[in-house]
């Protein structure tokens, strides 16, 4: 169903009422034209866009299930999304350590500076001492510990970063009992919106 659907003129851009687009949700949409006979052509080929999540500004936070990001200043806004996994997205971790899965991505279309805060929740069960709990993140050649701080009352593990890929809660392998375990962490849930026009958008 549309959620926008509109008919102009002769237009090279459309601007979309306030209020009708939900912050941090993705839209879909495609045009088609209409001759000066009055036939319509074919759509075009769908394109997408995201509803803006991460505003410009300073210490913007953006929060999704387990996970909050904090940027110490956002440049120019965009939509930071983060995507989880069972599996090792990118090399080895390091010896000596075991993932608390799941890997967690997070990826941003915002421009930043400075350093970003991150904060992964984690479920305790099983974690022997979570003080020797760490936060791993990929920083394109190698999984490096970036934890600055351990909250073990609100089960919450801090880490400073100055680019975004994915991360990891890690434990040494051994302690609990070897392996990979599960954090059973707060699910997330996209809805998707699909975009239709004359120029229009549809969820």
């Amino acid at each position: 169903t549309p959620v926008y659907d509109v008919t102009a003129g002769t237009v090279t851009s459309i601007t979309v009422p306030a209020g009708v687009l939900s912050p941090a949700s993705t839209y879909y949409w495609h045009v088609r034209h209409r001759d000066n006979e009055g036939a319509w052509s074919i759509y075009s080929e769908e394109t997408w866009f995201c509803a803006e999540s991460t505003p410009a500004g300073y210490y913007v936070a953006y929060t999704e299930a387990a996970v909050t990001v904090e940027y110490t200043e956002v440049v120019a806004g965009g939509c930071t999304s983060v995507t989880t996994s069972s599996s090792n997205p990118e090399g080895p971790l390091p010896s000596g350590y075991c993932p608390l899965l799941p890997y967690t991505d997070v990826s941003t279309t915002a421009s930043y500076s400075g350093t970003i805060t991150v904060a992964l929740a984690y479920n305790p069960a099983g974690v022997a001492d979570e003080s020797l709990l760490t936060m791993m993140h990929w920083n394109g050649s190698d999984w490096v510990n970036v934890t600055t701080m351990v909250n073990d009352s609100a089960n919450i593990i801090y880490g400073d970063v100055n680019s975004l890929s994915p991360f990891i809660v890690c434990y040494p392998c051994g302690f609990n009992g070897g392996g990979a375990r599960s954090a059973d962490a707060f699910p997330s849930i996209w809805i998707g919106i699909a975009a239709v026009a004359g120029a229009g958008i549809a969820a």
